[in-house]
This record gives structure tokens, sequence and C-alpha cells, in this order.
């Protein structure tokens, strides 16, 4: 951590409290450095003496808008209304028992090399360069979800004894609660911005289809659903390209309409101009199908077939 922001840190430590109604005065403020899928943030919390549920706010934004010159007392100012805000909006968690809400397990998809950090303190699995977290879904807040990462604590607290059993579970309550969704390309853009979807031909030369779940959110772990896939493959194709939109989604076309070389290179494309980092799930491609269910593509097979193809033709 550089200087400048363990100086930061110290001014904010120094003064938030001057900012905050009375209540806060007992107050005590820590900062946390919280590992998100791919990144790592940093974290201010003021804990209030009676309360559980304690609001996080990530100062590595504000930080970067110091950095650019905004006034301290801005940003004092600000993080002092988000936390009133956390409390206001936090739902009252001191009669809680986690226990109750033990089946609400879902399965996640993360890149495995960005998360090692996060991934050696939880149970998950590997599939390729990819890794199948847990996570456990709780009482929404004031209509937002919320949930918590499962990790080799939280496990036992459960009462699951290991991976295996996490997963058994996550799969009935994802398939009764968020099951695979698979949708056309400008079917799920209808549902979005209507009049885009609008100007995509007709008779599309590639179709594309969008595979996520019904909340549209983690749904990319629903690429390693066989029945989802197997119908996929029925719709477009014994071999499917796998182009990873983000944790949320995954893109599928035929393995006849694209090379491999041409979609990986659009994946890093996509990844590096329009998806958030938090959100970035692979710059590689993968391969479906029946047989042998996903696999990634490698760079020196992208090649190796693309001069089949050539000497073919």
């Amino acid at each position: 951590m550089s200087l400048a922001m363990n100086v930061f840190k110290r001014s904010i430590e120094e003064h938030i409290l001057d900012y905050m109604p009375e209540e806060y005065s007992a107050a005590e403020i820590t900062f946390k450095d919280i590992r998100k899928n791919n990144v790592q943030k940093t974290g201010i919390m003021v804990t209030l003496p009676d309360r559980i549920a304690v609001p996080v706010v990530y100062i590595d934004g504000l930080y970067d808008e110091y950095i650019q010159g905004k006034d301290m007392e801005d940003i004092f100012k600000e993080i002092a209304e988000e936390i009133e805000r956390g409390y206001r909006e936090a739902p009252a968690y001191n009669g809680l028992n986690i226990k109750d809400y033990r089946n609400n397990v879902y399965m996640c998809l993360v890149n495995k090399r960005n998360n090692r950090e996060m991934l050696s303190n939880i149970p998950h699995r590997t599939v390729n360069d990819l890794a199948v977290i847990y996570r456990i879904n709780l009482p929404e807040i004031n209509g937002n979800k919320a949930s918590a990462v499962v990790t080799y604590d939280l496990m036992e607290t459960l009462g699951y004894e290991n991976t295996e059993q996490l997963e058994k579970q996550a799969a009935i309550y994802m398939k009764e609660n968020d099951p695979p969704v698979v949708k056309t390309m400008r079917e799920m853009l209808y549902e979005i911005e209507p009049e885009l979807a609008e100007m995509l031909p007709e008779d599309e030369e590639m179709q594309m289809y969008v595979i996520t779940n019904s909340s549209k959110t983690n749904g990319a772990v629903s690429v390693l659903d066989k029945e989802t896939m197997d119908r996929v493959a029925g719709l477009i194709g014994p071999e499917i390209i796998i182009l990873p939109s983000s944790i949320h989604e995954v893109i599928a076309v035929s393995g006849n309409d694209i090379k491999a070389r041409d979609a990986a290179a659009m994946v890093k494309s996509i990844n590096d101009t329009q998806v958030e980092p938090e959100e970035r799930l692979s710059d590689n491609i993968y391969r479906y199908t029946k047989e042998k269910g996903l696999e990634q593509v490698k760079e020196r097979e992208d090649r190796d077939k693309d001069i089949d193809r050539d000497i073919d033709i």
C-alpha cells in the first residue's frame, strides 16, 4: 500500500466522526482489505456497539478522486452519508440464525488465477482455468439481494461436511429458484434495449445464444449444467464455442461459425473495454461437446486448428 493511501486512511480515521451524529461518538473505526472477484478493495467500517450488521464503505474510488484534487471535507461528508445510509438500510440481523438459510446455497464461477488468495480460504472446485465457489442467500435488504461467500468455517456452521455436499444442495436450490436460461442474442437485447435489437438482421450469419440464469446474476455458472448445454448443442450444432461475457453470462456460437483465435481476440477486447474488473470471468474461450463436456481452448490448439482448416480449403 502506498504512503499516500496510508495518509488518506489516517486522515479519514481522525476526522470521520466529526461529520457524523452524536450517536456515533463511541463507534470503532476499522479498515479492512476485502477480496472481491478479481480485485482487492479497501473498506472502512464504523461499528456501533449494539449492531451486528455493519456497513462497509469502499474508499478506493474516493482515494483516486483525492489524488485528482477532490477536497477532503467533501470526501468525509460522502463517507459519513454512506455509513448512515448503510445503517438505515441494514436488516435487523440481531435475531438471525444463519442455519435457517443452510439450504439457500448457490454456485458462482470465478477466475482461478485472479482469485488465488480468496480460493485458499474457501471451499471450491476447479473447472479448467475457472473455479466454482459457493454463496448463501440471506434475507433481502430493502429489496436488494444479500448473500455471503461460504467459507470453511461457515460450511461447518451450516452442517456441510465437504464441497460435494455443498454442490449437491446448490444444484437443487438453483434448479428450483434460479434455473438456467438460454436465449438468442436478439431475445436478450429485446429485454434490455429493444431499439438495438431491431437493428440486428433477421437472418444473422452467426447465431449467438446467451446462457445465463433467470435472475441474470452470476449466471455464467449455467454453462456447467449438462442438460442446458446439450440443449444448446441441439440448437447450434455438436461443437460449441463458449465466449465468457462476464460472471453473469456466457455466449455460445457454433464452432463452424467462428475461428477460436478470432473468438479469443473478441473476448479479450470486450473485457478490456466494456466489462468492469469485478465482473470479468476469463480472457480464454472454451469448447463444449456432449462427449467431452467443457474444455478450455489452448492457444497452440487455436493455431493448429486454423492451419488444418487452411490446408483443407
